[in-house]
């Protein structure tokens, strides 16, 4: 190993190590994102919000895996003297032959499993979409059964329905 290959390998080995994080941060996403459909598709009572949130904080932890991942990639390439906005693939070619194997499959790794993330988020989002349609037309017909012709603003107000109470078995697949 030469001089300068000894002064980058700290900025590559955080790089690499953000680039894990990131990938675990994807790879949680998707557990979450599976919980949240299963909770959509077969409810089983709970709060309703707690699969969001998570989600939500999960995404959180995602963007801070991105932003330290991108501080450490910007840190190698000021090392490698290329332009601070330059793409990672460039990067890698520059990158000590015995390291390029391992950063080009973690970061092959992370673009596969954010595509996976979103496509598992626009999954849950058409199925709740899809839920919650079916649970406001289902409340309209129990609130017009209940009563009639009434004023359905109290009528809302009478009674406060759950759209897990209202939502027949056959509905969430079960």
């Amino acid at each position: 190993i030469d001089s300068a290959q000894k002064v980058m390998q700290p900025y590559l080995n955080h790089l690499i190590q953000t680039l894990r994080n990131e990938l675990q941060a994807y790879s949680e996403m998707t557990v979450r994102l599976d919980q949240h459909y299963q909770f959509i598709e077969h409810p089983s009572g709970g709060d309703f919000n707690k699969p969001a949130r998570e989600i939500q904080i999960q995404g959180a932890v995602i963007q801070q895996a991105r932003h330290h991942r991108n501080n450490a990639q910007l840190a190698v390439a000021g090392e490698l003297q290329l332009d601070m906005g330059a793409p990672i693939e460039k990067m890698i070619t520059l990158l000590p032959p015995d390291r390029q194997p391992l950063v080009i499959a973690l970061v092959r790794a992370s673009h596969e499993l954010r595509a996976q993330v979103l496509q598992l988020f626009r999954r849950n989002r058409r199925l709740l979409a899809s839920s919650l349609a079916w649970t406001r037309h289902y409340r309209k017909c129990v609130l017009k059964l209940a009563f009639g012709k009434r004023n359905p603003r109290t009528a809302r107000q009478a009674i406060r329905i759950s759209p897990i109470d209202l939502a027949p078995p056959i509905f969430f697949g079960i």
